[in-house]
């Protein structure tokens, strides 16, 4: 009994110190006390946990414009808020505040004390684009005079002030001339104050290159295996468009850094019988693209142009184009009286011309002619599908553009017909018809610029005007527009060019989920710079109008504040969205993957 005795002890004090029975009734401070550490900037956060019995609120005793603290009430039990620091100390001694818990009619108050700054440069790095005349800026926080010795400034770089007293002030660096060299340049800043100093990197960015070696390349009609050389100092993405599905890429893009080159490889499948196909793929860069242009030979078969010819009625003399370079004879399938063949001349494309009988009574009927090779077994047959109505179908009849530029739609007629384009419509257009195996209709949309989806009606009309139908075309917002080839999170200009966008392997990112939705939040640990957009409340779909708050630290290209925004896509936990006003564009990873 004497040894269960310590332990029932234990447990007890235990229950008696864990405020997590709903019969406690006081304040509970986890954070005893607050110390800004000496490293901490503008931006740089700290925890402060608590239990409440009931709903709190919190707030610091007096002005304490330095310090900002979220949330400021809750519900009862293990609460966290989290306390931002907003300004420096650069007095000439420590300041000292109470952040105040309130709730079930009591209170407890947490300390807070901030250092002196001796000296904070942040962020500890700035970067310049290659062009001359550009700007940033970094930020001298000090509590006594400080001056930038000017000695080593290479020529490309000028720096304003170069020295003031206690406070917080904002250098401007400036680029004096271009770098048109490959490679990034750089140089270091020394900070001095009368006991310390600090360094801050200036580098001015390269002259960005992403160049293929060779932009037409023509392969075999067997296909295979086949590459592309590039000249790069970007990262790239290699994009082939959806139209070109033979091609495929062999192996995933391997990014680097560098005036090098590097080797793609792609793979494609055996040429048709439809003739010389071309392909397109498309090398990208931030701000650059080239593209290779593929042609792939035809492979010599003995076929036919189309597969079927529908007639109608009437009848009459039908044309058919019969690919081949070998010998071969014509027969008829069940000899049909209503067919003839008028001529063939014996050359690579034949044409093959038949005659045709109008047809007579409601019931549609069907002839095959079969061209065979005289020395093998190859052969093709063409349908002929005579019928008493006019015939006019597209497929689909609904297409939904993103960023397609050209589309085609399949069409089966056995009559003439009108391509009818609405009118006033501008931004889509009918750039022909390609009858390989069937009859495409092909159109070009041009980029929407605008933030929400535009539509229109195509409508295909039989030249007796008996008989017609319509194809309906859906373009997503901002279609084609580059910003949505954007994959790195971030914010970008109106013409996506990057403002602040995640490093690999340089930054940290997080994604916050509470009540509100969710924040996507990215740090650079060591220069101190700091993006967030959120809370994204519900779960909005494209199109749809939302507010976020942005908060951006060491970046002042950006302006912080309340956003009003447009989702314009969503793909896997990526979200792509724009601010309605100042178009700049939004990506963020919705959730840890």
């Amino acid at each position: 009994m004497r040894k269960k005795l310590p332990l029932l002890l234990l447990v007890l004090l235990f229950f008696r110190c864990t405020p997590q029975s709903d019969s406690i009734a006081e304040i509970v401070a986890t954070t005893r006390q607050i110390n800004i550490p000496p490293g901490k900037i503008p931006g740089d956060t700290l925890q402060v946990h608590f239990y409440a019995p009931a709903a709190w609120t919190l707030d610091f005793d007096g002005e304490v414009p330095w310090l900002d603290v979220s949330p400021k009430s809750g519900s009862k039990g293990q609460n966290t808020s989290v306390i931002t620091v907003i300004h420096l100390n650069t007095t000439v001694s420590p300041r000292t505040d109470s952040l105040r818990i309130f709730s079930n009619e009591r209170t407890t108050a947490v300390p807070v004390k901030q250092p002196v700054t001796d000296l904070a440069v942040f962020p500890v790095s700035v970067i310049l684009n290659n062009q001359a005349q550009q700007n940033t800026s970094f930020t001298i926080a000090s509590s006594g005079d400080w001056t930038i010795v000017p000695d080593n400034f290479p020529s490309w770089l000028s720096i304003q002030p170069l020295s003031a007293g206690p406070g917080t002030h904002r250098i401007t660096v400036r680029s004096g001339e271009e770098n048109t060299s490959y490679d990034d340049r750089n140089t270091l800043v020394r900070v001095n104050t009368a006991g310390t100093s600090q360094n801050i990197t200036v580098t001015q960015k390269q002259r960005d290159a992403l160049l293929l070696v060779a932009d037409v390349l023509n392969i075999p009609a067997e296909g295979g295996l086949f590459y592309a050389d590039i000249r790069h100092n970007i990262n790239y993405t290699v994009t082939i468009p959806a139209l070109f599905n033979w091609i495929a890429q062999s192996q995933d893009p391997q990014p680097t850094k560098g005036l090098v080159s590097s080797r793609e490889y792609f793979r494609a499948t055996a040429g048709s019988e439809d003739g010389t196909r071309h392909g397109m793929i498309i090398f990208r860069g931030i701000g650059l693209a080239d593209t290779l242009h593929i042609y792939q030979a035809q492979t010599d078969r003995l076929i036919f142009s189309t597969r079927q010819i529908r007639v109608p009625q009437p009848g009459g003399i039908f044309t058919v184009q019969l690919r081949t370079n070998i010998n071969y004879d014509i027969l008829f399938e069940d000899d049909p009286h209503w067919v003839r063949i008028l001529q063939t001349k014996t050359m690579r494309t034949d044409q093959l011309q038949l005659e045709i009988d109008p047809l007579e009574g409601e019931q549609g009927r069907t002839a095959r002619v079969i061209v065979r090779d005289r020395n093998s077994a190859l052969s093709d047959t063409l349908t002929v599908l005579q019928s008493p109505r006019e015939e006019l179908q597209l497929s689909p009849s609904e297409i939904f553009l993103e960023d397609d530029t050209e589309f085609s739609v399949s069409l089966i007629s056995n009559v003439p017909y009108n391509v009818i384009m609405p009118s006033g419509v501008t931004w889509v257009t009918h750039s022909g018809t390609r009858v390989q195996t069937e009859t495409e209709l092909v159109f070009a949309a041009s980029p929407n610029t605008l933030l929400t989806r535009r539509e229109t009606e195509i409508i295909v009309e039989s030249e007796s005007r008996e008989i017609r139908d319509t194809l309906r075309v859906i373009q997503a917002p901002y279609a084609q527009h580059p910003f949505l080839s954007s994959t790195l999170p971030g914010i970008y200009t109106a013409g996506a060019q990057p403002l602040a966008i995640l490093r690999p392997f340089q930054d940290q990112y997080a994604v916050r989920h509470n009540n509100n939705g969710f924040t996507f939040r990215m740090q650079h640990l060591r220069n101190g710079q700091m993006f967030s957009v959120g809370p994204v409340e519900g779960d909005p779909g494209p199109e749809e109008e939302f507010s976020v708050l942005i908060t951006a630290v060491g970046y002042e290209q950006i302006q912080q504040g309340l956003r009003q925004c447009i989702l314009l896509r969503i793909r896997n936990n990526t979200m792509w969205f724009v601010d309605k006003n100042s178009r700049e564009g939004f990506v963020i990873i919705t959730d840890i993957p």
